[in-house]
């Protein structure tokens, strides 16, 4: 995306749009948008009209008593068209009001459904952030100009035909001139558009940037360290200067333009004029009557217009068609377990709940990884298996590859090189029976603003569970108590969205995400990434306390800074620079003069 790219095939956009249109239930309505498309030749033949009343009127003036009729008639032809016209204007403007709601729901319930079942390793890529931008804070208005656009092209093309027809009877030279004068704003215009696209592409990410400045403004989570700080008009200071970083470049681009624009203009007046002295020559010599004058005036401005509408509206849509590709292309993008848009439906079985199984083992086979966009591999050839049941600390230093494993475990990532099978079956063709049985705790956890009951249900919403099962799990985590004591206990909203909702401390978060956890029952492996960080300490010896009755008979994978814990495992495996250098219990590793031993001794000094 940064490079500029080619203006998008005109036919292929509009009929992209109106596939939008009508996927999105909107097709009933676009059809009535085309009858507009009839109104562009009777805009054109009021001037006709109007010629044809002025010159009857002149002959009343002049003392006709039969040009009495005929000056009615035409006026009332002129004005019934008028009003027709202005009409089917109020009822298309309510037509497209529906249609362009339908296709903004359309379109971005697309792009959420899209990106909540894309591959992680796409927003590991800045493309993919502005891409994603580009597409759902836009979109739906692009897609309402080109077919809006589109219809305008068939409208201008019906009115330059009938325009150009209606003066060429009258003098085809001053069709000419007034065609050619059309010319330079047509191609002042292309110009002007092209370099605007541009420039708001160039820019995409300062928009991003005052998207998060807003987001940092607005949110308690990081008002307290911002007052503390005293970071606000640093902060603000940060946006003014993004915001004036977008106005110059659009400034500059306007003035650029402006005196271009005028001089355009005035050799659209000059045709005029031009065109109005000929015509009154041919008037004054007899050739024509007075009405001619009204019809070259008004005629030759409904030309100039219909062709800069004509080529302005085609440019139009080879420019707003790019953004439309950009949501093809997104649509496009590889899904978990490797469909898109496209092939989709043809995977429908993949939602199919599996089954299962009394085990799941899960095997790493040479296993070696590198991020997107990175030329540094975080793990190297990585073996190893792990049976059903067992409890396997996961201890080493930051950076160390720890919360990779784990993103490789769960299935956000594919491996660079070798496999990582469950139950002998390679992981990417086997992600529906991982998830079944899998549940997680991620460090960095979400907060959702929802009720408690609600937070602790997302744990598992594949199947249903009683407020006595979410109550059981707040139990096992050590929090149903706090619940309780909140005003509408489980009901109770956590966050700012509805009034009377409240924050929890940061160890309370921790046991709801603990809870989270618990509610999965069926689960057959459970990961913990640091799941006492937040908490004191009596609630993680609690925690630990608890261990083996909270984990059962699960396999359990145990990340955490706090080497006490390992003591809870059958198995450490000890991570050092994107492999494991170490792997036994507790007891094999501490007679071992290896990193394990000297971790655990510089903790265990802190704690005699």
């Amino acid at each position: 995306m940064e490079e500029k790219q080619k203006r998008a095939n005109v036919i292929r956009t509009i009929v992209s749009s109106l596939r939008l249109v009508v996927l999105s239930g909107g097709g009933k309505y676009l059809a009535f948008t085309f009858i507009w498309l009839v109104m562009g030749a009777f805009t054109s033949f009021t001037a006709v009209f109007q010629k044809n009343f002025i010159n009857e009127a002149a002959e009343v003036l002049g003392g006709s008593q039969t040009a009495w009729g005929a000056a009615a008639m035409w006026l009332s032809i002129w004005g019934g068209v008028e009003l027709l016209v202005a009409l089917i204007g109020i009822v298309s403007v309510k037509v497209q009001y529906r249609m362009w709601g339908r296709v903004e729901l359309f379109v971005q319930n697309g792009i959420m459904n899209k990106v909540a079942k894309v591959k992680l390793a796409y927003f590991d890529d800045v493309k993919t952030h502005q891409m994603l931008d580009f597409v759902k804070g836009h979109l739906e208005d692009r897609i309402s100009r080109v077919v809006n656009a589109a219809t305008y092209t068939l409208h201008a093309a019906v009115q330059c035909v009938t325009t150009g027809l209606i003066i060429a009877h009258e003098s085809i030279l001053v069709a000419a001139i007034i065609l050619c004068s059309a010319v330079p704003s047509v191609l002042i215009r292309h110009m002007q558009t092209e370099e605007t696209y541009w420039d708001t592409m160039k820019n995409s990410h300062e928009n991003r940037f005052q998207n998060y400045v807003s987001w940092l403004l607005y949110r308690k989570k990081y008002i307290k360290e911002m007052q503390f700080y005293n970071l606000f008009d640093y902060i603000l200071g940060r946006y003014d200067q993004s915001v004036k970083i977008m106005q110059g470049t659009q400034e500059k681009t306007m003035k650029k333009y402006s005196a271009i624009n005028v001089l355009a203009s005035l050799i659209n007046y000059a045709a005029i004029g031009v065109s109005l002295i000929l015509i009154v020559t041919r008037i004054y010599k007899g050739q024509l009557g007075v009405g001619s004058f009204v019809l070259i005036y008004t005629s030759a401005r409904n030309l100039q217009s219909s062709v800069n509408q004509l080529f302005l509206n085609l440019l139009s849509i080879g420019d707003e068609g790019r953004y439309i590709e950009h949501y093809f292309e997104v649509m496009e993008y590889e899904e978990e377990g490797g469909t898109s848009e496209t092939d989709s439906g043809k995977g429908q079985e993949a939602g199919r709940q599996p089954d299962m199984p009394d085990s799941v083992d899960i095997e790493f086979k040479h296993v070696t990884f590198a991020y997107p966009q990175t030329e540094q591999t975080v793990l190297k050839d990585i073996n190893l298996t792990i049976r059903q049941g067992e409890k396997i600390a996961i201890i080493g230093e930051n950076g160390s590859g720890k919360s990779t494993f784990i993103a490789l475990l769960t299935g956000l990532y594919q491996p660079v090189e070798g496999e990582i099978l469950v139950n002998g079956v390679n992981i990417a063709n086997n992600l529906p029976l991982l998830r079944e049985n899998l549940s997680c705790t991620y460090q960095n956890f979400v907060h959702y603003e929802m009720s408690v009951a609600d937070n602790i249900a997302l744990g598992d919403l594949a199947h249903e569970h009683s407020r006595a099962d979410i109550e059981q799990a707040a139990k096992k985590a050590g929090l149903y108590d706090e619940i309780m004591a909140m005003p509408k206990g489980f009901d109770t909203h956590l966050g700012t969205f509805e009034e009377g909702g409240r924050d929890l401390s940061g160890g309370q978060w921790q046991k709801l995400a603990m809870a989270r956890n618990l509610l999965k029952e069926r689960a057959k492996i459970m990961i913990l990434d640091e799941p006492t960080a937040a908490l004191d300490p009596v609630a993680e010896s609690n925690l630990y306390r608890e261990f083996q009755d909270l984990t059962e008979d699960r396999t359990v994978l145990l990340i955490s800074h706090r080497l006490g814990a390992t003591r809870l495992a059958d198995r450490i495996l000890v991570f050092h620079e994107g492999q494991i250098v170490e792997d036994g219990t507790h007891e094999q590793l501490t007679k071992m003069d290896g990193y394990y031993k000297q971790m655990y001794h510089a903790q265990a000094q802190w704690y005699v």
